[in-house]
């Protein structure tokens, strides 16, 4: 038995919010949006360093 009514959380700042709701407000979905954009920027950058390396190895190896 539950005190409280059945509510859900916002996926950016965990204040409760209706069920099927995944944002308290327009900003936090807002700032959920930005902050996915940055980790994207970020994954793709360490990927492309993380193939520079690699491909710096492979030529440093085949060419002594």
């Amino acid at each position: 038995m539950s005190l409280l009514p059945e509510h859900s959380h916002c996926l950016f700042c965990d204040a409760a919010v209706e069920v099927g709701q995944d944002y308290c407000s327009e900003e936090c979905r807002a700032k959920a949006e930005t902050e996915a954009r940055r980790e994207r920027a970020r994954t793709i950058a360490f990927l492309g360093l993380a193939m520079a390396v690699l491909i710096a190895v492979m030529l440093f190896m085949a060419l002594g």
